[in-house]
This record gives C-alpha cells, structure tokens and sequence, in this order.
C-alpha cells in the first residue's frame, strides 16, 4: 500500500508477486490467488508486459501445488504465450517445462 501512496507502480507489482508467492509457499492459496490477481490487473493496467509472465506462471505453479492440473495448464499456456510474444527465450523454457511436467504426471 505503501509503493501505491508514493506513485511507485511498478514496486506495487512486485511487492504483489512476492506476497503471493509468500502465501504460495505458506500454503495459503487463497490470499495467494488474491494477490496474484491483483498483481495481474495493476501490470495490465500500467503496461508491465513482463510482469504478467511472472505473475501468470506462479498462478500455475499455485494450481499445480493442489494437484489442479488443468487450471495449472491454463496458467503456463498463458505464460508461453507472454513469453513468446515477448521473445523472452529463458522464460519460454522455463514455462515448456512446467507444462511437460504436467503432462508427465
């Protein structure tokens, strides 16, 4: 709430990710999922690009973690495609990873 009250919009959407991704870790998806839904609507709203891609993959990840395979997939195939309209070649494997990894269980 801080980074919003001084105008800095981009540390608002990293402090997001790093909360949800400290509740993913903690297990706690729900405050999780709420963040990185908020997360996603302020990247798109101030046109951080690259953010949606972290943002989009740690939502799988979540899914994945509960054994929600299928929403996991949703999530990577929306990540892929960030990354690959935005040629980010490292996060484009990373992501074909997460989804061979679904595919294999």
């Amino acid at each position: 709430e801080l980074s919003s009250t001084f105008g800095n919009r981009l540390i608002e959407a990293k402090s997001l990710y790093a909360l949800g991704y400290l509740y993913t870790e903690s297990s706690s998806f729900d405050s999780a999922y709420h963040f990185y839904k908020d997360g996603i609507n302020k990247s798109k709203q101030y046109n951080f690009q690259d953010r949606l891609v972290y943002f989009t993959n740690d939502l799988g990840v979540m899914f994945e973690r509960q054994d929600l395979y299928d929403s996991a997939l949703v999530y990577y195939l929306q990540t892929l495609k960030l990354a690959t309209d935005q040629k980010l070649y490292e996060d484009q494997a990373f992501t074909l990873n997460n989804i061979g990894v679904i595919f294999y269980r």
